[in-house]
């Protein structure tokens, strides 16, 4: 009497474990996808609260360094740290969740899927996102609350940069 598996036991086995793997595999991208979304988010949050907490810090001290960028001050004619070198250092922090091979998270142009663009005007501040779920390539709406799409978010915050002095931002 042999002891051993017969080939329908063991095809049956192996079809399980394919279905499992299948579920698996979808289960996980879809977290991942979350993932992405929820980064974008939380980064946008964590570059609107910086920039106003180093903006409030120039308020009460004028010799403060802003963003720790070395020779820059925040009232200080001549040494003023400028928003094109606040997008460096914030670039060179944080990494886009979406497009892995993007060298920047921060847009120069159209935001893009998990891209942060932030712009000036007048002491004022306004930071754009992109959050998606989606991978690279996808198109982003252009304004929050114009897209039925619930796999992107398009966020507008502003902010009050007075206490950088620089009247550019």
């Amino acid at each position: 009497m042999n002891k051993g598996f017969t080939l329908i036991e063991l095809l049956v086995v192996v079809a399980i474990i394919g279905i499992l793997a299948a579920v698996g595999v979808t289960a996980f991208q879809g977290f991942t996808e979350s993932a992405n979304l929820n980064a974008t988010k939380s980064m946008h949050a964590n570059i609107v609260k910086s920039i106003a907490a180093e903006s409030k810090k120039c308020e009460v001290d004028d010799a403060a360094v802003p963003f720790n960028i070395a020779g820059k001050t925040c009232k200080t004619t001549g040494s003023m740290v400028t928003l094109t070198q606040v997008i460096t250092e914030l670039n060179a922090n944080n990494k886009n969740p979406v497009n892995k091979e993007a060298a920047a998270i921060i847009a120069s142009g159209t935001v893009g899927p998990g891209q942060i663009k932030i712009e000036s005007s007048a002491g004022t501040v306004t930071i754009k996102s992109c959050a998606a779920k989606k991978t690279k390539g996808d198109s982003c709406p252009t304004a929050a609350g114009t897209s039925t799409d619930k796999t992107k978010e398009f966020t507008v915050s502003t902010v009050d940069a007075n206490g950088f002095g620089d009247t550019s931002w």
